[in-house]
């Protein structure tokens, strides 16, 4: 999923490019580090907890590039995160099911064994049908605050240009 966001600043780096560069850079960084922070939240009030939370865990952002070129990313690496959120079938791993229904079902013994593989072959055969949409909600409750935070970054390198 991408989100552009497009600022004008028509004019402004005609004259003194290399000084106009830097203030772009320092102020749409700090902008672009508001803005990926603030969506970053918005994705983990949405990202479901489960039994370890890993999934909350491990998304991560970084705000990278140089100059004209910045961008911020929030990226999940997890391989079944994009499941979680889209709501693709898959089959779950065997070991952490189990272990879900020891600690969440209290069962033991040879009965784990028998309830896991029915709840592993009932997500397989029916997938998660209901996506979370967690990075896809977090983007668009963010958008209008992003927008506002980047014209406010504009705004600086203007007032800094003069």
């Amino acid at each position: 999923m991408d989100i552009q966001i497009g600022i004008k600043l028509e004019g402004l780096f005609l004259k003194e490019p290399e000084r106009a560069t830097a203030i772009f850079e320092e102020e749409f960084r700090k902008g672009l580090e508001e803005s990926v922070a603030l969506t970053h939240r918005e994705v983990d009030k949405r990202t479901p907890r489960g039994l370890t939370g890993n999934l909350a865990q491990a998304t991560g952002r970084e705000v990278m590039g140089v100059g004209l070129n910045l961008y911020g990313i929030i990226w999940n690496p997890l391989s079944y995160a994009r499941r979680v959120e889209r709501g693709t079938p898959y089959t779950p791993n065997f070991i952490a099911l189990a272990e879900w229904v020891r600690l969440k079902l209290g069962l033991g013994g040879k009965h784990i064994f028998a309830v896991t593989k029915v709840i592993q072959t009932t997500i397989r055969l029916g997938g998660q049908k209901v996506a979370r949409w967690m990075f896809k909600e977090g983007f668009e409750a963010s958008k209008p605050q992003v927008q506002v935070i980047l014209e406010k970054a504009a705004a600086r390198v203007v007032e800094r240009w003069k």
